[in-house]
């Protein structure tokens, strides 16, 4: 489609969703609040840049549908040749077809009455059959060739509103809906209410990973990093739940990619906790394999793993298994009244002396009498009557069960074959570069997966009584052997370059390599092993390789040069740090998700989340449940400190538990955090009586008393009312030791 006509379009239909969306409770409400006027809002929500980049990105699919449409009516072929000069064959077809079409209308005409008009149908279709496959090979091949042109253009125009109703359906839910909220809240005056009421708390319920991607640093360089064009190895370093997951998700998922490029393809992987470098090699070859034959069966469609595929199979079997059993029992059924019926008919027609078949031939004579005069017949034969009632009821329910058993399964396996078909022929067809690259992915997949072996070779034997037969007994076999690791790495980058030579520029822009979790692995050296143990599959033409790393390697990289050169300086090419969000990204997180949040709820999500999007979740699916018991902020903030205390003390006594047969003051731990969860659950925990707890003497409790004391100190400006420390307590904000001991933050006195 053209730029200029796909920007109207596009424009027209976000106007179009627009409208609609403000008419609802949701937002029509908060407009009226505001003051505000429902056309203006749509008017500026539709002219907002970032509103309109994301409504282009998801109407690519519709874009590319429209410009295969485009071509195809580009490519229409002749169907009449000015210089066309008919063969004798060609002669011979047209005249045959002329003479067939004759003789079928001659038996349809003056043979359709006769006793055989069922055979004589037969026939007149089969010769209809033959003479419109002898006109049309007796006619030019262009005229074949614009037949089929025009079947396949009339498919595409048909799938094109299918798609494009789709797409309107995502554009509305994934971007338009998001959009218009961050923009009621943006507009709104701030709130400073210490009251929170919720219009429409649902969307607070959306995962950390779903969702508008609020667009931050580190989004913006992965951007960058997508469509840069060349190959890159890059790392993407924060602190575990800052987002580091849900970018390189939504990177291989096509999300990133300008829409000026061709979508990447995008494999996502996660590296193991205890590792093999060749399994893990072969894991990312196979998931590259799945990748371009999904890639090359359903390009705008989902990836699908091999459970899925699986699944697919055994529910295509079970379903056919489900039809026969629906229609067996529905023939069982129909077979059943109408042994029901036969026996009515028998009960109420049958006179002495018939024959079997006797009485269904006065069946028909009593109805056409009762249809005339009901009254007569039913009070001179009432016995007839009520058999012609029965009758009537087991026909309709011999109807209903045809319905039911027959005509809607057929009716929806008619629809889902026409579909299908649609779907098949929708989609772009492979070129022989595109159907060889997919053989050779089964091949490579299939090898993967097992061990070949091929056996060949001769066989003989002697026989008894003196007799020989000479029968080569040698044998052979060919058992293909494990690759090395270093062949294992030399094949996938093969593989890669191929895929790369093959759809670059046609089909893709890039091949997009996710490798999640490795910030998991606990051990550094071993993340380095792990590292340098498969960076050999880096580096590979028009492969962007997307790997989570920890904070470790982030200082590591940018510490390169200063130092000895380690394994996280050599493998990658850049580096990307993913911080948590700042005040105003959680405050869009959020308005992304509801409208009318007050900004001193916004800010008490902020500081118990750390700015980390994963616990931001967490504190609003707590805004969710808790809104609509506790609305005042002081009531809010003691029901979710309170559970996330509760919940620590039980953690922290599990661990000093651990403890107690190594220090002598652990047990008097555990009755501090058995008391303080008893408390909070009678009486809140701003009501604390707060106790005076000896440190421990070993290591471990020195370390878990540390983690008791910063945690508390957090958790003490949420208080409904602040406890009354000592001078030691009041001044210490962070944890002292003095001679291997830690300073006493515990609070002495009650609130």
């Amino acid at each position: 489609m053209p730029e200029r006509r796909l920007a109207e379009q596009l424009a027209k239909d976000v106007g179009r969703i627009l409208d609609r969306l403000v008419d609802r409770e949701e937002f029509a409400a908060e407009i009226e609040r505001m003051g505000l006027h429902p056309g203006s809002v749509v008017n500026e929500v539709a002219r907002d840049p970032a509103v309109l980049a994301r409504a282009q990105v998801e109407y690519e699919p519709v874009n590319h549908l429209w410009d295969r449409m485009t071509a195809h009516r580009q490519a229409r072929p002749k169907a009449w040749p000015a210089d066309w000069q008919p063969t004798v064959e060609d002669v011979r077809l047209l005249y045959g077809a002329a003479i067939t079409f004759f003789v079928a209308a001659l038996l349809d005409l003056f043979v359709s009455d006769l006793l055989l008009s069922r055979l004589v149908e037969f026939a007149v279709l089969i010769l209809t059959g033959a003479a419109i496959a002898m006109l049309l090979f007796g006619l030019p091949p262009s005229v074949r060739t614009w037949l089929r042109w025009a079947v396949d253009h009339v498919r595409l125009a048909a799938g094109l509103p299918t798609r494009w109703w789709e797409i309107q359906r995502e554009l509305r839910d994934e971007v338009l809906i998001p959009e218009l909220r961050g923009w009621l809240g943006g507009q709104a005056n701030p709130q400073f209410s210490t009251m929170l009421r919720l219009r429409d708390a649902s969307g607070l319920m959306i995962p950390a990973g779903q969702g508008p991607l609020v667009p931050t640093a580190a989004v913006r360089a992965c951007v960058r990093e997508i469509n840069r064009g060349t190959s890159a190895a890059v790392g993407v370093a924060g602190s575990r739940g800052a987002g580091k997951t849900t970018i390189v998700d939504r990177a291989v998922r096509n999300e990133f990619t300008d829409p000026e490029r061709a979508r990447v393809l995008g494999v996502l992987t996660t590296a193991p906790v205890r590792y093999d470098a060749r399994d893990f090699v072969l894991h990312v070859h196979a998931s590259v394999c799945r990748a371009v034959l999904d890639e090359l069966s359903s390009p705008d469609g989902p990836r699908r793993s091999d459970s899925r595929r699986h699944w697919t199979r055994r529910h295509r079997l079970y379903q056919l298994r489900s039809t026969a059993w629906t229609w067996l029992r529905g023939l069982i059924q129909c077979a059943a009244i109408l042994v029901a019926a036969f026996c009515v008919i028998h009960l109420g027609w049958r006179r002495d002396g018939d024959a079997v078949m006797d009485p269904l031939a006065r069946v028909v004579p009593f109805a056409e009498s009762f249809e005339k005069q009901p009254r007569e017949v039913i009070s001179t034969a009432p016995l007839q009557g009520l058999a012609l009632v029965a009758l009537v009821f087991l026909a309709a329910v011999t109807v209903w069960i045809a319905v039911r058993s027959f005509a809607i399964p057929l009716f929806n396996g008619l629809t889902s074959a026409v579909s299908a078909f649609v779907d098949s022929r929708l989609k772009r067809k492979r070129t022989p570069a595109e159907a060889a690259l997919c053989a050779v992915a089964r091949q490579q997949l299939r090898r993967i997966r097992f061990l070949q072996t091929r056996t060949s070779g001769w066989s003989g034997k002697i026989s008894g009584m003196g007799g020989i037969e000479p029968v080569p007994t040698r044998s052979t076999a060919n058992a293909e052997q494990p690759l090395t690791y270093p062949e294992v790495v030399e094949r996938l980058r093969d593989f890669l370059e191929l895929v790369g030579d093959v759809l670059i520029t046609t089909r893709l822009s890039a091949i997009v390599i996710a490798i999640d979790e490795l910030d998991k692995i606990a051990d550094p050296d071993e993340a380095h092993s792990f590292l340098n143990d498969i960076k050999g599959i880096f580096g590979v033409r028009h492969c962007v390789y997307l790997v989570s790393v920890s904070e470790d390697a982030l200082t590591a990289f940018e510490r390169r040069g200063m130092p000895a050169r380690d394994a996280f300086d050599s493998a990658f090419t850049s580096m990307i740090r993913v911080d948590p969000f700042t005040l105003g990204e959680s405050q869009r997180w959020l308005a992304y998700r509801a409208i009318g949040i007050p900004k001193p709820f916004i800010w008490l999500c902020h500081c118990l989340s750390g700015g980390l999007p994963r616990d931001l979740a967490r504190v609003a699916i707590a805004v969710h449940d808790l809104g609509e018991t506790h609305r005042s902020l002081g009531e809010f903030a003691q029901a979710v400190v309170s559970a996330d205390i509760t919940d620590k003390c039980h953690a922290y006594v599990h661990a000093a538990r651990q403890l107690a047969d190594q220090d002598d003051g652990i047990p008097a731990v555990i009755e501090f955090l058995i008391g303080m969860s008893n408390e909070i659950h009678e009486r809140g925990h701003g009501d604390i009586t707060w106790k005076t707890v000896s440190a421990g003497a070993s290591p471990g409790g020195i370390r878990l008393r540390s983690e008791i004391d910063c945690y508390l100190t957090f958790c003490r400006p949420y208080s409904k009312s602040s406890p009354t420390m000592s001078a030691s307590t009041s001044t210490a904000r962070t944890p002292r030791t003095t001679g291997g001991q830690p300073s006493n933050f515990w609070p002495r006195s009650a609130a």
